[in-house]
């Protein structure tokens, strides 16, 4: 099952007419779309298309404070007893295909999520879900905001009680942004809340509920942003806890995590007979190297998919100098260093890390 909402924040605040920079943004979308540009629209049809937003914006409103979100979920999910999996996406993430929203008639869509994004979402999901006796195997949350956790332990044990069974948990958690000039793209300030997220997961409260999952086989746990000012929203041990060991974990994804490739490599150990996926993403080491770390997952485990990508950091040991490298992500572009690495890592035939040849000071 997918769960899919359009929330409303604020009303379009700008003039009807479209200005000539929105046209040729348009054009420019349209031209990376590989599609026509649209039509230009006259007064008369702009204003219909307008008036067709603000009436879906009251409806929306409405919608909300009446809470018809959620006593449609209470109502529509208890017909569904054998429900195994369900998969919250906000945002683009875990977003498969195109979906309905209330908007479809209107010229532009809200320009904001509802805030704290994700929460409302799967908090009307789950709270129609404690009402059945559905024992999930499978939960996706992304976008999610870090707020979701933000929840008296007892509380957050109560919402998360029906899903000890599962075995995939998918998180995407959002760690905040703040746009200094909207009107500019590059004004974007990412990971604002890092400081207040990092502080929530040291407390152990996700850790905790991670580590009760004894049948979980899928664990993907991503943070979107980590901070230049403020680093990274958590550590390895506040996802996964130290010495713990999920008997049947074969894929693995983490993002946005700072840890010591010591760490790294005794939680790895602990699966080497079961782990067979595993994804590293935009992963800081505090002070050790990733010309040690890399070599050393290929001696220990047996992968037959690993994909190490996105913003790495670490820290060369002998002397000291710090290590980094831009690998992109796959869905983004192509990088052959990304793909030399990952290669290695599942390749025996592959004798020397690719890192040796393509480290710049």
């Amino acid at each position: 099952m997918s769960a899919d909402f359009a929330y409303a924040v604020e009303p379009l605040q700008t003039s009807v007419l479209a200005s000539p920079s929105e046209r040729l943004a348009d054009k420019v979308m349209a031209q990376v779309m590989n599609e026509p540009p649209p039509p230009p629209l006259d007064q008369r049809q702009l204003f219909r298309l307008y008036e067709n937003y603000e009436t879906t914006i009251d409806q929306q409103i409405m919608a909300l404070s009446n809470a018809d979100d959620v006593y449609c979920l209470q109502e529509i999910i208890p017909r569904f007893p054998s429900l195994q999996e369900i998969a919250m996406s906000s945002d683009f993430w875990f977003w498969h295909g195109k979906h309905k929203t209330p908007f479809d008639g209107c010229l532009v869509l809200p320009n904001d999520e509802l805030q704290p994004v994700g929460c409302r979402h799967l908090d009307s999901l789950l709270s129609a879900i404690s009402q059945t006796d559905i024992k999930l195997r499978r939960l996706t949350a992304g976008l999610l905001s870090w707020w979701f956790f933000h929840k008296p332990a007892a509380e957050l044990r109560n919402t998360l009680s029906f899903c000890s069974n599962l075995t995939c948990l998918e998180l995407c958690i959002d760690t905040g942004e703040n746009n200094r000039d909207a009107t500019l793209a590059d004004d974007l300030i990412v990971g604002t809340d890092v400081p207040e997220c990092r502080r929530l997961l040291r407390t152990g409260l996700l850790r905790d509920f991670i580590r009760s999952l004894s049948q979980l086989q899928t664990l993907y746990v991503v943070f979107n942003w980590h901070s230049e000012e403020e680093g990274y929203p958590a550590r390895l041990k506040d996802i996964m806890e130290p010495k713990h060991r999920w008997e049947h974990l074969r894929s693995l994804t983490l993002g946005n995590i700072i840890c010591e490739r010591q760490d790294m490599m005794s939680m790895l150990k602990r699966h080497k007979s079961t782990l067979k996926e595993l994804c590293l993403r935009d992963i800081r080491l505090k002070s050790t190297s990733w010309q040690l770390l890399l070599p050393k997952i290929r001696r220990t485990m047996d992968l037959d998919e690993a994909c190490i990508c996105g913003e790495i950091y670490g820290l060369e040991e002998n002397p000291p100098y710090p290590e980094y490298w831009d690998l992109s992500l796959p869905d983004a572009s192509e990088d052959l260093l990304r793909d030399e690495i990952n290669e290695y890592l599942v390749n025996g035939e592959i004798k020397r890390c690719p890192l040796n040849h393509y480290y710049n000071r």
